[in-house]
């Protein structure tokens, strides 16, 4: 093949690029950063060359900045999975230590009773009282988790939750009988503190040898209320100043009432706070 014409620029094509450029005629064939064309014209070819190398560069700039787009989403869902991991446990960390608040003084409490068991005078009575007092911590735990996962809870539930303290209480022959006139839900942080009061009462209790307590949880429109008959004997009987707070904080309402050879304490709390309207 010989070159008739060829422009003053023309770059010189060795024959096997040459020989393929002709094979697939009209399509280009690439050389190096070019693109060489064929066209078919009487008596022979003309052939052409257009630059790309600058698409060339684009392209690798192109792909460059994805890569680096794409080690920077990494880095970014690396640090988002850090983030979240550390705000989990950072959650779960408070949250324990909610919990660690909620029954530290059971906890205490507990273990102060089992240490003194050995040399308690009356035994039994610590038993029940050890008793009491697992059996508490165990469903102030349930209470609390259920606070975190909702507004209310049934108020048959909380009567369960009681009953169980009260079958306890029974080996001390403390006999107590519960009423539940409350057909609805209650907010769960009233039910968690008629609980703490509740305890509260049957574990005086136990420990002044009385032999009987009626317990009555009751609603009208404006409050949810629980109230304790008891005998004389616990007229004394006073919240802890912890207890005391959290019931002032939610606006509760404790009264105390001398009915002659019983003594009478009720808490309420208004009907509409605290639930999930």
């Amino acid at each position: 093949r010989k070159t008739i014409l060829a422009s003053s620029g023309a770059v010189p094509l060795n024959s096997t690029i040459l020989d393929q450029a002709l094979k697939v005629v009209p399509e280009p064939v690439l050389n190096e950063d070019s693109l060489l064309f064929a066209n078919t014209i009487p008596g022979g070819f003309a052939l052409w060359q257009e630059d790309i190398s600058k698409l060339y560069q684009l392209h690798m700039e192109i792909a460059n900045s994805t890569n680096l787009l794409r080690k920077a989403n990494e880095i970014l869902a690396q640090d988002e999975k850090l983030k979240r991991r550390y705000n989990e446990e950072k959650a779960k960390k408070m949250l324990m230590e909610q919990l660690e608040n909620e029954i530290a003084d059971g906890l205490t409490q507990l273990s102060s009773l089992i240490e003194q068991l050995s040399e308690a005078k009356n035994q039994s009575m610590e038993i029940t009282s050890i008793a009491l007092l697992l059996c508490y911590i165990k469903r102030r735990c349930d209470l609390f988790f259920q606070q975190k996962e909702g507004h209310s809870i049934a108020a048959q539930t909380l009567t369960v939750y009681m009953l169980e303290l009260e079958e306890i209480a029974e080996l001390s022959s403390v006999q107590i009988a519960t009423l539940n006139y409350i057909v609805t839900k209650i907010a769960i942080r009233y039910a968690t503190l008629f609980y703490d009061v509740y305890f509260g009462l049957i574990s005086q209790a136990v420990m002044q040898n009385v032999s009987s307590m009626v317990i009555h949880l009751e609603e009208s429109d404006d409050l949810v209320s629980i109230g304790f008959l008891l005998p004389k004997a616990m007229d004394q009987f006073v919240l802890e100043h912890k207890l005391s707070k959290a019931i002032a904080h939610e606006k509760g309402r404790i009264m105390r009432k001398d009915l002659g050879d019983t003594f009478g304490i009720s808490l309420s709390f208004p009907r509409r706070g605290g639930l999930d309207e």
